[in-house]
């Protein structure tokens, strides 16, 4: 969030950030609190169904913006996007920390592609950003050698001594990407995935999520109780069935699960199972 501004942002200029959930708004506060001015653009409203929905129309940069930034998967929030906004010649910024690899994306419609590797791709620790070469050299004269981008090009990403275990890990997940079909077999996978829980909670009338149905996460499905006075024994009950890591984001509460590339259908399919029992034991 800092490395965008210092190496994009000129002092006197000014940039766009379209806010969709959690992360794109902890991206413009870092940028608006710290480094310069940063143009709020609030993307998501409560439509007439009661679900969270992106407005793409929101998405419109400001004349004279340096860039546009945005995030394409909101991993708290439950919002993906799947549809990209016409910036122009203003350069597109993208952070795909939780989606990267989940699906084909061009990334040529993009100034900058920033992203953690712990999702989809190496253990924490390992971060990725794929910029376009006329955006280098940009940088404040201030900006920490780790932190620009143009050093970090010049030393071929060997600046600093590199996460080496993860870059090893990273190599396996990439071969294993291609070896299933690519990201194209990725997301026919994720699409399987989340459909078979989106499609039960849609039926079920024992859960709800609050994101209206084209902008649903494919990795991120983040649902709620109607009876929140169960949660408790939900997340317990889950856990007796070793499905774990399924209480929502602090910020959010309810129940998320995240069905990144490495989890498999037969997971999901377990997942379902116990959701359905659940809603009949206590309906």
């Amino acid at each position: 969030f800092a490395a965008i501004p210092l190496n994009l942002l000129p002092e006197d200029g000014f940039a766009d950030y379209f806010v969709t959930g959690h992360w794109s708004r902890s991206a413009y506060k870092e940028c608006a609190e710290r480094f310069g001015d940063a143009r709020l653009h609030e993307c998501v409203f409560t439509n007439k169904d009661g679900y969270y929905e992106v407005d793409m129309s929101k998405m419109q940069v400001t004349k004279g913006a340096t860039y546009a930034y945005l995030c394409l998967n909101e991993t708290v929030n439950g919002v993906e996007l799947f549809e990209l906004p016409d910036t122009g010649d203003v350069p597109l910024i993208a952070d795909l920390s939780s989606n990267v690899l989940t699906r084909p994306i061009d990334v040529r419609k993009f100034g900058a592609l920033v992203f953690g590797a712990q999702k989809n791709i190496a253990p924490a620790g390992l971060t990725v950003t794929i910029v376009r070469k006329d955006l280098l050299g940009r940088a404040r004269k201030y900006t920490p050698s780790v932190l620009d981008w143009t050093v970090l090009d010049k030393y071929e990403s060997m600046f600093n001594t590199p996460n080496s275990f993860a870059w090893y890990m990273a190599g396996l997940a990439f071969d294993w990407i291609e070896a299933n079909g690519g990201t194209k077999g990725m997301e026919e996978r994720n699409i399987k995935k989340s459909s078979l829980i989106y499609d039960y909670i849609d039926e079920s009338g024992f859960y709800r999520t609050q994101v209206a149905p084209k902008d649903r996460s494919r990795v991120n499905v983040v649902f709620n109780l109607l009876n929140e006075d169960l949660n408790a024994e939900f997340l317990a009950q889950a856990k007796e069935r070793h499905l774990i890591g399924l209480k929502g984001h602090k910020v959010l509460g309810g129940m998320r699960a995240s069905l990144y590339n490495a989890m498999e259908l037969k997971g999901v399919e377990e997942l379902h199972k116990f959701m359905r029992e659940f809603a009949e034991a206590h309906s």
